[in-house]
């Protein structure tokens, strides 16, 4: 449909938005042409960041998280994204009924 053509379009761009930012961000040594500089700025505002979107320095100015700690908690988050991800088909693994759990060619054929 036109609808999930737009949706994998936008997809495409938004990906290609953060890479582009990442890209800028980490190379922020490289003198850069200002219009490209100018992009970038709005390219990190597209770049959806959970860390940098639910900053703690908004909620108290103490709490500061530097780039180290910002690496650590993407990296945990990733992990605990797949962990969970694991967790929860293992356990609806094991609350299906056995007679689900294998697989049955003759209930499961093709033709």
């Amino acid at each position: 449909t036109v609808i999930d053509q737009l949706a994998s379009k936008a997809k495409i761009l938004i990906g290609f938005a953060q890479v582009m930012a990442g890209i800028l961000s980490a190379l922020a040594y490289v003198p850069w042409p200002p219009l490209l500089l100018r992009v970038g700025s709005w390219l990190r505002s597209v770049e959806l960041n959970a860390v940098e979107m639910a900053n703690p320095s908004c909620f108290n100015h103490r709490l500061r998280i530097n780039e180290l700690e910002t690496t650590v908690i993407h990296v945990v988050g990733q992990v605990l994204l797949i962990l969970s991800i694991f967790l929860y088909y293992r356990v609806r693994y094991c609350l299906l009924p056995s007679c689900c759990r294998r697989f049955h060619p003759d209930r499961h054929s093709l033709s």
